[in-house]
Order: C-alpha cells, then sequence, then structure tokens
C-alpha cells in the first residue's frame, strides 16, 4: 500500500537513514500531555497543502512540518500493522480528545501504522521547501540558549 508521511527539513536525513521510528499520538487532558509511543503518522492524501494539521495559521512550531514529502510503500504482509485513524483514534484517546485531534485537515484519509517503517519501505523523498521558519526561541534577540 503506498501512503505518504511530511516531515520538516532537520528531520529529512536521519529519517531516510532510520526509517520512522519517532511517532507518536499526543493529547492533552486535563492540563496534562499525554504521549502514546511507537505509532507511525500516514496519509493518503500526498497534496501538502490539504495537510492542515501543518498549516502556518495553526501551528506554534518554528518549522514547517511539510517541507518534505516522502512516499512510503507498505508491503503486504505488513499491512496488519496499519489502521484507520477514525478506527483506531477512538480506542487510543478520550472522545473529546479525539474531536480535538480531528479538527485540523481531513482526518479520515490518516492512517496509523504501528511499530518502526524501515528506510528500504521508503520509496522517494521530495524537497517540497518549507514554506515559513520562525525563530527558535533561543534565536531571538535575548533570550536565553536552550
Amino acid at each position: 500500500m503506498m501512503l505518504w508521511h511530511f516531515c520538516p527539513d532537520f528531520l529529512l536525513s536521519a529519517i531516510l537513514r532510520e526509517g520512522l521510528t519517532k511517532g507518536r499520538i499526543a493529547w492533552t487532558e486535563n492540563g496534562h500531555v499525554h504521549m502514546r509511543y511507537g505509532f507511525q503518522w500516514l496519509t493518503e492524501d500526498p497534496d501538502r497543502e490539504k495537510q492542515a494539521w501543518c498549516d502556518p495559521e495553526y501551528s506554534s512550531l518554528p518549522y514547517d512540518r511539510a517541507a518534505n514529502r516522502l512516499t512510503v510503500v507498505i508491503p503486504k504482509e505488513s499491512e496488519v500493522n496499519l489502521s484507520r485513524w477514525m478506527e483506531a483514534g477512538p480506542l487510543i484517546v478520550a472522545s473529546d480528545q479525539f474531536r480535538i485531534l480531528n479538527a485540523y485537515g481531513e482526518p479520515e484519509k490518516h492512517w496509523l501504522y504501528r511499530g518502526d517503517i524501515p528506510p528500504e519501505w521508503i520509496t522517494s523523498a521530495e524537497a517540497l521547501g518549507a514554506r515559513w521558519k520562525r525563530p527558535f526561541r533561543s534565536d531571538v534577540a535575548g533570550s536565553p540558549a536552550r
């Protein structure tokens, strides 16, 4: 099955070398951040402009999370580790958090792969270019280094 993963520039070389290994589902509940590790996010839509989860209007991150588009081909025998977000998400997070996580983009096109995706499954990497860059706190004059 062919799917796509978007990533920022500073993660590209590590992903191409090691594969997708750092994925997680993150949400906030009762003022606390929760993370479920071991899930790689993928999409069936290769169009960066439809990835609203990383739109600069909504993102507080200082970098474009969709500067690169990776094509990932999941072998047939490993498709058992793939789940549609809309089916798996309600089993992982509370319903109110599920609604919040689905507020941007087209969540029905998102997939989760449970486990690591080896670099051999990444069949291409396309540099789309960062659409914005905000300074990190340490880049701002007078800010303490991180």
